[in-house]
C-alpha cells in the first residue's frame, strides 16, 4: 500500500490525482470504505483468470479513454502491479522455479511479472498514452541481508 500512497502523493501535487485508476484484485472491491471508493473511481476489478478478465479489462480502459477526453490535463494515470502479490520466500522460490522452466532470468529478490494483463493494455490505450513510466520502489529496512 506505501507504493500507492507514494504515487497518489505525486499524482495530487501535479493536479492527476482524480485521474488514476489501477487494477486490483476482486476481493479489494468488498473492503468497506475503500472498496467503495475503488468502485466509485473505476478501478479495473481483476478475479485473476485471465479468461474473465481480458474483456473486463478492454472494456473499462475504452471508458477510460474517452472519459479522459474530458479531464482538465487530458491524461490519465493507470497503475499496474505485475507481480499481482506479495514478495515473500515462498513465493521467490516459485517464481524461481517458473524462470528456470521457461528459460526466464532467475531472480533473487523480485517476483517474475505477469504479463498477460499488460498484454491486453497497451493495445486498448495504445493511440491515448504518451509513454509507460516504470516505478519501482526500494525500501532500505527490507534490504536483503546479503545487501544487494
Amino acid at each position: 500500500f506505501t507504493d500507492s500512497v507514494l504515487l497518489y502523493g505525486l499524482a495530487w501535487r501535479l493536479g492527476e490525482i482524480g485521474h488514476m485508476r489501477a487494477f486490483a484484485k476482486k476481493t479489494l472491491k468488498s473492503w468497506p470504505i475503500l472498496g467503495g471508493l475503488w468502485s466509485y473511481l473505476n478501478f479495473i476489478f481483476l478475479s485473476r483468470n485471465f479468461n474473465d478478465d481480458a474483456p473486463k479489462i478492454k472494456k473499462q480502459l475504452n471508458m477510460l479513454v474517452e472519459k479522459s477526453q474530458f479531464y482538465s490535463t487530458g491524461n490519465f494515470w493507470l497503475m499496474i502491479y505485475p507481480e499481482g502479490t506479495r514478495s515473500r520466500p515462498n513465493k521467490i522460490k516459485e517464481g524461481q522455479e517458473y524462470s528456470k522452466s521457461k528459460n526466464l532470468p532467475v531472480y533473487n529478490h523480485l517476483l517474475v511479472p505477469r504479463v498477460k494483463g499488460l498484454q491486453v493494455t497497451i493495445p486498448s490505450i495504445h493511440e491515448a498514452i504518451d509513454g509507460v513510466v516504470d516505478v519501482t520502489i526500494g525500501y532500505k529496512e527490507r534490504r536483503p541481508k546479503d545487501g544487494k
